[in-house]
């Protein structure tokens, strides 16, 4: 693993990378008050086949904070993120974001479609807004959690929300795991979604 940061117009950004530049590219996005090093030991199973970028949101880890709150408004994050993958990325490549996080990648791929391969949710975009059927991109994959068990209504609302709206969706449950999905079976978590990536690339 490395990090660098990018200084865009007196705006530093923090972001860690894994892997070798010439494999399928997959950026994570992670979720309120955490980092980009939450995907650590996650990113560690997914190096060998990935070149993965997970930045620190604005206000989180090393990256600046939004002096306006507005900023922080989904649709201005996408905006914002763009500007950011301008500088690092030149094709097309897979999004991944947990809980805030996936909330910003689904708003990021309806807004850029043409840039998304597809769109990993580790348990998030359950809040989306009502406007998902103008969604234009189509491979989602999701894994949400089991626990805490008084989250499950809003789990299958959302899920249900994303079913009825997104053409391509494969939903896979990890029963008896919390919110950071993501760091209960870190290696297993890792596997499935390769799994999901090669059958796309495949397709």
């Amino acid at each position: 693993m490395k990090d660098f940061n990018l200084i865009i117009k007196e705006f530093s950004v923090h972001c860690y990378e894994w892997g070798k530049n010439n494999k399928p590219i997959l950026v994570c996005l992670h979720g309120l008050g955490n980092s980009g090093a939450s995907f650590l030991e996650f990113a560690e199973y997914l190096e060998d086949h990935y070149h993965i970028l997970s930045f620190d949101n604005p206000g989180h880890g090393r990256t600046s904070p939004f002096v306006n709150e507005d900023d922080y408004l989904f649709s201005n994050l996408a905006h914002w993120y763009d500007n950011i993958f301008k500088q690092v990325l030149k094709e097309p490549f897979y999004l991944l974001g947990h809980s805030w996080g996936a909330d910003i990648a689904l708003h990021y791929a309806k807004r850029y479609p043409e840039k998304i391969k597809g769109v990993i949710l580790l348990d998030g975009g359950y809040t989306f807004p009502d406007f998902q059927e103008d969604m234009t991109f189509s491979k989602v994959y999701v894994f949400h959690a089991t626990l805490p068990k008084d989250l499950i209504y809003a789990r299958i609302a959302g899920i249900t929300e994303l079913k009825q709206n997104i053409k391509d969706v494969t939903i896979v449950s990890m029963e008896e795991t919390n919110h950071m999905v993501h760091w209960d079976s870190p290696q297993k978590k890792a596997n499935e979604i390769h799994n999901w990536v090669t059958k796309q690339l495949l397709n």
